[in-house]
C-alpha cells in the first residue's frame, strides 16, 4: 500500500507539475505579447513626439516668415507714405507757384 500511495503521490505531483508548466507557458506567452505591445506603443509614442517636434519647428519657421513679411510690408508702406508726402509737397509748391503767377497776372491786368 505504501507503494501505491507513492505512485498516487508521484502521479499527483506530475499532474501539478504539468499544470504549473502550462501556466508558465501561458504566462511566458502573455509576457511576450505584452512586451511586443509595449514596444509598439513606444514606437508610436516616439513617432508622435517626432511629429510634434516637426510641427513645432514648422510653426516657428512660419512665424518667422510671417514676421519678416510683416516687416517688409511695413517698410513698403512707409516708403509709399514718404513718396506720397513728397508728391503732396511738390503739388503744394506747384500750387503756390501757380497762385503767385495768377496773382501777378491779376495785378498786371488791374494796372
Amino acid at each position: 500500500e505504501s507503494e501505491r500511495e507513492r505512485c498516487l503521490l508521484v502521479e499527483t505531483l506530475r499532474s501539478k507539475l504539468e499544470d504549473t508548466r502550462q501556466k508558465l507557458v501561458i504566462s511566458d506567452n502573455k509576457v511576450r505579447q505584452l512586451e511586443s505591445q509595449v514596444c509598439k506603443e513606444q514606437l508610436t509614442s516616439e513617432s508622435g513626439k517626432k511629429r510634434v517636434e516637426e510641427l513645432e519647428l514648422e510653426t516657428k519657421r512660419l512665424k518667422e516668415e510671417l514676421e519678416s513679411e510683416k516687416q517688409a510690408a511695413r517698410e513698403e508702406a512707409w516708403a509709399k507714405v514718404s513718396a506720397l508726402e513728397l508728391e503732396i509737397n511738390a503739388a503744394m509748391r506747384d500750387l503756390d507757384f501757380e497762385r503767385r503767377r495768377l496773382k501777378g497776372a491779376r495785378e498786371r491786368i488791374m494796372l
